[in-house]
């Protein structure tokens, strides 16, 4: 019960600041087109940061390459009078993404059991089988140690 409440208080708070997701990344990065729009070159951040010029261009190459890390973000944010955000925002509400993948595990748990009961030669009942799937679906939801997402899909 605790976890669907902090699942719905995260979604609420997405959906207030979704905007984020929707600005662009700028073709030569964040790094060196603030950089430029405050008319700094990399000499003078690279002495703010106490780093020659060619390491604020590698951080600029590293940025546009997705292999800077999160420490010398904050720092060259600092220098650049920026204030440095990280956030993961999530394609669907966090409800929907387990209620999707629940619905991919229980599908193919119980499509599992079918195909071996008719190996078996035990008739499978559609009607059984649907009561079966929403009955799993429910305590793969409930379960908070579900192991839904190791599951081979």
């Amino acid at each position: 019960m605790l976890n669907q409440l902090k699942i719905k208080q995260l979604d609420r708070r997405f959906k207030r600041k979704t905007f984020l997701s929707d600005i662009e990344v700028p073709r030569e990065g964040w790094i060196r087109e603030i950089r430029n729009a405050l008319k700094m070159t990399d000499s003078q951040v690279s002495r703010k940061l106490s780093i020659t010029p060619s390491a604020v261009k590698k951080f600029e190459k590293n940025e546009l390459k997705g292999t800077i890390n999160l420490n010398s973000l904050q720092k060259i944010a600092d220098v650049l009078n920026c204030k440095f955000v990280y956030v993961l925002v999530p394609n669907d509400t966090l409800e929907n993404i387990i209620d999707s993948q629940v619905e991919k595990v229980a599908t193919k748990m119980i499509n599992q059991i079918n195909h071996s009961m008719l190996l078996e030669s035990q008739e499978v009942n559609k009607k059984d089988s649907k009561v079966q799937l929403n009955n799993l679906k429910k305590e793969l939801k409930e379960n908070p140690s579900s192991k839904i997402w190791s599951y081979e899909i």
